[in-house]
């Protein structure tokens, strides 16, 4: 019953006789409090309840009093919303003109469809790379679009980056006029750097940090210190990580500097991204801290270790804690090492004891401190991805910490390097549903699989058994199934998508004679469907290109 009148003002509030004798009877119960006294009540709403109880069931009926009850409340909410008059703004809004866009926006219906299709249904991957195509293309939303659009983006932080390229001069305006809209308030696309930097929203001076960090580090750096001290703790914390990408020994000062931050979260990501040079001076204390608990057997050929006897004061300056978390199982003594380990560079490890990562990871599950060794070596290389880790970490995946650095490792590869990875764990790994879902968890809006590893991934699915997984009893097994179809769907090149809607729906027929209906297969339709619209998008800047 409250659901139904929840914020509304006008007509009778929430705490009037109205709504309190209907409340009271409602929490008594209708069968000890069989009327409510609607002497005060407005006539009109009188004569509501009465037509509203006019077709009452018998006076036995156990029910009676309960739908009435209900039938009264719904007849004072609608008399409410009929009575709402909204508060008048004071002073009015001064608005001027919505400005014209310089951005073209689609004017193909299927387009525009496609576009609504995504929004309305998503998932976020397909959301995002509808922005982009339209980013790419030069083009804006459609404005009819603009506040579904803007209620997304204040709903998930996820989708603002793509946004803003696509909103046009008309979405900026719009977003002014609500206040949940403001991460969008600011200068339009077409402002310099500068003024993008000095007026604009928070998302878009992270934009422009992040591009140009991708092309100029030194000057994204600078223009991060020199504005730290109008920042506050969450915005300096989401700049320090996009300086993360690029990382050199340049960056050291500032970092060394950031280590007294007055946010624990920065300190910490600070002495991370510090963990990651092997030559900076955060790294040469943690090895010279590391040192001492390696021994080498008399034989000349062995390493042992053990944990510090003590703790360190200094150590919480670089990121080392000294009390246990509470998700950490084991004593004082293993969390020590486990701390000191993750801030390690993997990299020394592989130096000091002339080890691979294989050999390596031999050497410390025969020791008493496997645990804290190796959840720290996961976790130091999953910041700093190295390629000497990857046979290792691809034959670990059923670990978290494993799974967490290769998939770091893998997204530092360029895209050929990727797909040529996963193009062997297509033809190798035991399960292909498996590799299809992690293949889509590393996928940017703006990547697709090139045609090659596309024609390879719908041959592989083609002699895959998708039938017998859409209709299993097991519910893990066909959500794996719907994850890996989706990502198919979201990431194969587009002109191998009507193939893989051929292998679906033979695997759709097969599953329907046997009685078995499967969602997967209307999604994966779903997604191809507005993927293969979007693709008309390019046709008319590649006609450009070609004229």
């Amino acid at each position: 019953m409250s659901g139904s009148t929840g914020g509304l003002t006008g007509g009778a509030p929430m705490n009037s006789s109205l709504w309190q004798g209907l409340m009271q009877q409602a929490l008594v119960g209708t069968q000890r409090m069989d009327a409510v006294d609607d002497a005060q009540w407005p006539i009109a709403l009188q004569a509501l309840v009465r037509d509203a109880n006019a077709a009452l069931p018998s006076a036995g009926d156990a029910h009676a009093g309960s739908i009435k009850l209900l039938r009264a409340a719904g007849a004072a909410a609608l008399w409410q919303r009929a009575g709402h008059v909204p508060a008048a703004v004071d002073p009015p809004l001064a608005l001027s003109a919505a400005p014209d866009d310089v951005q073209p926006m689609p004017t193909d219906e299927a387009v525009m469809r496609a576009l609504n299709a995504a929004l309305r249904d998503g998932p976020e991957s397909l959301i995002r790379q509808s922005w982009h195509v339209l980013a790419r293309a030069g083009m804006r939303l459609p404005q009819q679009t603009l506040p579904t659009a803007l209620d997304a983006g204040a709903r998930n932080s996820a989708l603002r980056a793509d946004l803003l390229g696509v909103l046009g001069a008309r979405g900026l305006w719009l977003a002014q006029l609500n206040p949940a809209w403001k991460y969008a308030v600011g200068t339009d696309q077409q402002a310099d750097v500068e003024q993008l930097w000095s007026e604009g929203s928070f998302e878009q001076r992270v934009a422009v940090l992040r591009s140009e960090r991708g092309s100029d580090p030194r000057a994204a750096r600078e223009r991060f210190e020199a504005a730290i001290k109008e920042l506050n703790a969450k915005e300096r914390l989401a700049m320090l990580e996009v300086l993360s990408a690029k990382l050199s020994m340049d960056d050291e000062p500032l970092l060394e500097r950031l280590l007294t931050d007055r946010s624990g979260e920065i300190k910490q990501l600070a002495a991370e991204l510090l963990s990651t040079l092997p030559d900076s001076a955060h790294s040469q204390r943690v090895v010279a801290w590391i040192m001492p608990l390696l021994k080498l057997n008399g034989d000349g050929d062995t390493w042992t270790i053990e944990p510090p006897e003590k703790e360190n004061a200094d150590w919480p300056r670089d990121g080392i804690a000294i009390k246990p978390s509470g998700f950490f199982k084991g004593g004082e003594r293993a969390w020590w090492l486990y701390q000191l380990v993750r801030m390690t560079p993997p990299a020394w490890w592989l130096a000091h004891l002339g080890m691979m990562p294989e050999a390596l990871f031999a050497w410390a599950g025969k020791t008493e401190w496997k645990r804290s060794l190796w959840d720290g070596l996961l976790e130091a290389a999953a910041r700093a991805p190295s390629r000497e880790w990857l046979g290792l970490l691809t034959s670990m995946q059923e670990s978290r910490l494993a799974l967490q650095s290769l998939n770091s490792l893998l997204a530092a590869m360029p895209l050929p390097e990727r797909e040529a990875y996963w193009s062997s764990r297509v033809k190798a790994a035991p399960r292909l549903v498996v590799v299809l879902i992690r293949i889509g968890e590393l996928m940017e809006p703006g990547e697709q699989l090139s045609p090659q590893l596309s024609a390879q991934i719908v041959s592989a699915l083609s002699q895959y058994a998708l039938a017998a997984d859409g209709a299993s009893t097991n519910w893990s097994v066909r959500h794996d199934l719907s994850q890996a179809l989706g990502s198919a769907a979201l990431w194969l090149d587009p002109a191998a998508l009507p193939e893989l809607l051929a292998v679906i729906d033979k695997a759709s027929a097969a599953g329907a004679e046997q009685g078995n209906v499967d969602e997967s297969w209307q999604h994966v339709h779903r997604i191809a469907d507005i993927r293969q619209t979007l693709t008309r998008v390019a046709e008319p800047v590649a006609v450009a290109a070609s004229s």
